[in-house]
Order: structure tokens, then sequence, then C-alpha cells
């Protein structure tokens, strides 16, 4: 082409500037717009600025990609027809992540001159309801589907209004929680405070709903449910999960009892996976009424191990809960040996998972309440076997005691190292699993110091633990004040209750007054938010251990049941060597004396057992133990005799005097 020559316009050219043209002409200041074309154009072709009638400009912008055709291709989907045409899969990824508006794709037909639109994150779902996989995200194209709903001057004016909203929401959740996730809270007070509009709320809740439950921000989730009507509500499927999973776990039972209820109406509109977590929540909401049992509950996270419709968080979560709720079914829990093999491989598995760097955190803390949990149970076990040793005249090598002491101290002091490094991980940063850790931190110490008051271990007399109390009281204040506020009452009822019992537990063992509140006070707490949210009252279990200590050892071994006299005849069978089918005869030598203990009221009338038998292992229990009745002062004495039914009657005149 010579200097003097006019030069050409390619058709393209020509085709993108007029379709430029058109979507100018509708996005434009008259209509709330300020456009400005992007050059170059690295993947929108206008960058559009929204104006607001009071102030003029916002700053809140979103990107437009124009398409242009001449050969418009119409396909059928779900019964709706839609314009199907290639689309750069890099330019989808960039509308993406232009936070929180997105943009739009126009597809301008040059034949009929007329636009037709859809938003961003609609064209990416429904790619990824149309595709098999993400592999399409690998292609440098995608064929995209765009309705056939024309660009004009009223949709236009939708389009300003959704926009704005969804900058308010956006807004609206910064201000609010912005500061848990390090996000600058940088705004202006406008008169956009709040989610003025019903369908906007419910909008809202739909899209995102399940993400800010995910992201435990039960506090906005509470808002915006109860500022919706009934009707609103029961006219969403998507709504009545997310009430009932709410209200299930923040501990409001009543409600997340009928919204349970409500939501497993309408479950043919929900996916598997939520069916499932559904079942969860009306599961919880019975095992906190009282309802169901651990074994119950533990029948429900084996049935669904191997669930394919579960995320992998969701089956993590499944598989710790198993391993816990084993520990917590009472004629599960025998804890024979400290092996901690399945707390490895329960660790190792949430370490090499995909999932979110604060959910492995917040997964660890489970993992190592568990193994704390096992420590615990197997300090209980072997302390009570020495103890038993030492009633019986049996030796125990104090290197035996000394190692099993180590091993359990070396198991307690991992676990808490860990939960305490993700707390101090956690501090300032992310509200809830910092809460977590201090109300775990909390109830382990607690848990700990309660296992030795109960079985009278000997500690360093001259030590006061005071100051560990007070730390640990510090804890539990903040793990209560963080629920409260992120609205888990539930747990924040755990976490009162726990106080209650540390500061208990630290006046009886160390005779000092911790914190700032009375047990009064915390009781009156613990009574109101039992009343207000419908909790099962609770009971101090350092009063009823405190109770039980003073009774004599036959009051109590009087009230024991058979299931536990069982258990203690299988201990003493144990601690003497005994082959095993010798415990049902210790079990009858038990059963006698209790009973005797029930029926007799004359101090003067005592049981004596004919003890010969232990001379020789071979005799030692290996035929039930004979037993006489014989009056102190009188002499006199019954037969010989298993029997105790028949030994009472001998002595029915004498027990009666």
């Amino acid at each position: 082409m010579a200097f003097n020559d006019n030069p050409n316009v390619d058709d393209n050219s020509k085709r993108s500037e007029e379709s430029v043209h058109v979507a100018k002409g509708l996005f434009s200041r008259k209509n709330g717009f300020i456009t400005r074309e992007e050059f170059p154009d690295y993947g929108v072709d206008l960058d559009v600025e929204l104006i607001d009638e009071n102030s003029g400009a916002t700053s809140k912008k979103f990107g437009i990609q124009i398409k242009s055709t001449s050969d418009v291709k119409v396909v059928v989907h779900n019964e709706s027809s839609f314009i199907s045409l290639p689309f750069k899969t890099s330019r989808l990824r960039y509308l993406v992540e232009r936070e929180p508006a997105y943009g739009l794709i126009l597809i301008y037909d040059e034949i009929k001159e007329e636009i037709y639109f859809d938003y961003v994150e609609e064209i990416i779902n429904r790619l990824c309801q149309i595709k098999e996989d993400d592999s399409w995200r690998e292609q440098n194209t995608v064929n995209i589907l765009i309705p056939l709903q024309s660009l004009k001057v009223d949709t236009v004016r939708d389009i300003h209004a959704k926009f704005t909203q969804r900058f308010k929401n956006h807004s609206l959740l910064i201000k609010s929680h912005g500061k848990d996730f390090n996000i600058p809270n940088l705004t202006f007070t406008t008169e956009f405070a709040t989610i003025n509009h019903q369908e906007d709320k419910v909008l809202l809740l739909e899209q995102y709903g399940s993400m800010l439950f995910n992201e435990n921000e039960y506090g906005i989730l509470s808002t915006a449910i109860e500022s919706l009507t009934t009707q609103q509500i029961n006219s969403s499927s998507e709504i009545l999960f997310i009430a009932a999973l709410l209200y299930s776990y923040t501990g409001k039972i009543i409600e997340g009892q009928y919204y349970v209820q409500k939501a497993k109406q309408v479950s043919s509109h929900l996916s598997e996976e939520k069916i499932v977590c559904l079942e969860f929540a009306g599961c919880y909401v019975e095992f906190a009424k009282g309802n169901v049992t651990h074994a119950d509950y533990l029948k429900l996270f084996n049935s669904n191990l191997d669930n394919p419709n579960l995320s992998e968080s969701n089956k993590l979560l499944i598989k710790i809960n198993s391993v816990w709720f084993k520990f917590l079914d009472n004629h599960v829990i025998q804890v024979t040996s400290l092996d901690s093999s399945s707390i490895s491989d329960l660790l190792s598995e949430i370490e090499c998972s995909k999932i979110d760097i604060n959910q492995k955190y917040l997964f660890q803390i489970y993992v190592y309440e568990i193994y704390y949990f096992m420590a615990l149970n197997y300090f209980l076990k072997t302390f009570t076997e020495f103890k038993l040793k030492d009633s019986l005249k049996i030796a125990v090598p104090l290197e035996e005691r000394i190692n099993e002491t180590n091993r359990i101290l070396t198991a307690i002091n991992e676990a808490s190292e860990a939960i305490f490094n993700i707390y101090n991980y956690s501090l300032n940063k992310f509200k809830f699993l910092n809460a977590t850790a201090a109300h775990a931190l909390c109830k382990n110490f607690l848990s700990f110091r309660t296992a030795i008051y109960t079985v009278d271990f000997n500690e360093n007399l001259n030590f006061n633990h005071s100051r560990q109390y007070e730390r640990h009281y510090n804890f539990g204040v903040f793990a209560y004040s963080i629920y409260f506020e992120l609205g888990l009452y539930q747990n924040a009822y755990e976490s009162i209750c726990q106080l209650r019992e540390i500061v208990e537990l630290c006046e009886l063992t160390e005779g000092t007054k911790i914190g700032t509140k009375t047990k009064e006070e915390l009781n009156k707490i613990i009574m109101e938010m039992s009343t207000s949210f419908g909790f099962k009252p609770a009971v101090s279990s350092i009063i009823e251990i405190a109770n039980s200590k003073k009774e004599s050892s036959l009051e109590k071994f009087s009230l024991i049941d058979d299931d536990v006299l069982r258990q203690h005849a299988e201990k003493i069978r144990i601690a003497y060597g005994l082959p095993e089918e010798r415990s049902e005869n210790i079990y009858l030598a038990l059963k006698v004396i209790q009973t005797f203990e029930l029926k007799n009221r004359n101090p003067q009338i005592e049981l004596l057992e004919d003890r010969r038998h232990e001379l020789s292992p071979k005799t030692h229990y290996a035929t039930p133990s004979l037993f006489i009745i014989r009056h102190k002062v009188l002499g006199i004495e019954s037969k010989p005799s298993s029997d105790i039914n028949y030994l009472l009657e001998q002595f029915s005149t004498i027990l009666k005097t």
C-alpha cells in the first residue's frame, strides 16, 4: 500500500466497532454507567463503572466481553433455548477473577443487530452442570451457552440494580467479617448499610448460604434468615436446608428440630450430600436432646464411611467422629493399650488431603482431642489396676509404674502442645479455629485434673496448681466469648459449663478461688442458657465425684450395677493372672457381698468368706466361694453356702431384731 492510499478497514474491525458502539449506547451515563474501552484488550472490551444517582461515580466496576457473529447457533438445554459459541477459557478465568461483580458476556447478532447477554457466574454454573468434569478448564476454548435474553434499556436497568446490590452485599460481608480473614475494611458509611430487599436476601441465602455456613458465619446467616417471612423460608429447599444446619449446630435445638423436619419434606430437591448432612443434623438434634445414644450416632457415621456422594472434607469428618464415638460409647470404651497408630493414620490422611489449611488445623484439633481422651482413659485404667493390686497385696514394680506414667504424660503433652500451636497460629486471625483450640485446651486440662482427683493420684503435695487453673480458665472464657459472638450457642454452653467445673475443682483441690465470676453466677448463666436454647440441664460431675468420695467404700459398692460389678471381677482376675473362666466365680463372690450389704441392717451380723481357695493357683476361684453368716456376740453362724438367699433365710429372724 502506497503512502497516498487510504488504509483498508477489515470486516472484523468494523463488526467489533459496531458491537462496542451498540453496547456503549446502552451502558450510558443516562442509564447509570460510565463506560471505558479497554486498550489493549487483555480480557474485557469494556470496563464499566456504576453511577450512583446521589454521589456520582462509585468506583464499583465490572467487565464486559463482547463477541460478534453473523451465524448465531441456537441449541436447546433443559427445554430452554441458548446461543452456543466458542469462547476462550483464559478470558472466562479473567472475568471470574474480577470479584465481586465478575461481569457480563454479550453476543452481538450482526444480522438482527441485537445483543444477548448473561452474567459470568451463570455461564460458569451452566458449564459445570453440563460438563462431566472440569477438564474443559484445561482447554483453550469451550462452548458457552447464552440465553436468548435481549439487552435493552429495561434489562440494563435491572443489571444496574443487581450489580449495585451485589456490591452492597459484598461490602456488608467485608465490614462485618473481613477482619476474620485479614481483609482490609476500608469503607464509608452510606445509606446502604444492610440488605433491604426481601428478594435479594432470598437470593443471597440461596447462592451463598452454604458457603457462609462452611465459613462459620453464623451471625450473618441467622440475621438474614430471621428477617425472612415463613413463606419465603418454606418456599426454598435451599434456605430450609441452611436453617436446619444453622439452628441444629448452633444449639437452638427447638428451631433445629423444626427445620430439619421441614427440610426433609423437600429433600427431593437437595443433592445426595446435602441429604446426608441433613440426616446428621437430625441425629445431632436428637443426640442433644438425649434421645439418641453414642452407639446410634456411631452407626450413622459407619454407614456413611464409604458414601460416594460425600466430599473429601465430610468423609474425613465422618472418620474422625467414628473413632471419637467409639470411645464415647460406654460399652466400647476399653482402652487396653496406648496404641496411637489410629491417631497417626488420621493425622496423615488429613495432612495429605486437599482441604483448606484452616480446616486441616480444625480436624487436627479433633484428632488430638481423641488422643488426649485415649491417654486419660488409659491412665484411669492403669492406675485403678495399680490401686487394686495394692489392695490385694500384689506387688507392682516401681519401674513399671514409672514407665506407664511417662508413656501417659508423653501422649498428653504431645496433644496439648499440638493444640496450643494451632491456638497461637489462629490468634487474632481466625476466630472459630482460635475458639475451638482454646475450648479444647480448657476441656483437656479439666479432664486431666478431674482424672487425677478421681483416682487420688499421688502428686507432689508441695506444688500448687492454681496458676494452671487460672490459665485454662482464661482459655475457657475466651472460647465462650467467641462462640457466643459467632452464634454458636451449643459450644458456648459447653464452655460455660466447663468454666463452672474448673472453678469448682480448683476450689476443692487447691483451696483457691479463681476467675471473675462465682460458682453461683456461672450457674445462673448456665440455667438461663439452658432455658433460652432448650439445652439439657448440666449436672456438675465434680460435685458428684466429691459426694461419691464422702461415701464409705461399702456404700459405693452397694450402688454398683451388675455390668460394673462384672468389670471389677474381670480386673481382679487379670490382677491375679487367673484363667478367663474364673471371672464368673469372682463376680458371684462380689454379688454375695453386695447383696448382704444391701439387706443387712444389723451391725452385729457379719459375712465371712472361706478364703482357703486362695492358697493355690489351681483352686483360686476355681469354684464358687463359700460364705457363712455369723452373729458377732452370740457366735451363732450359718452353714457354708455360695447362695446368699439361702444364707439370709437362715438368719432371717436375727436380721430383723
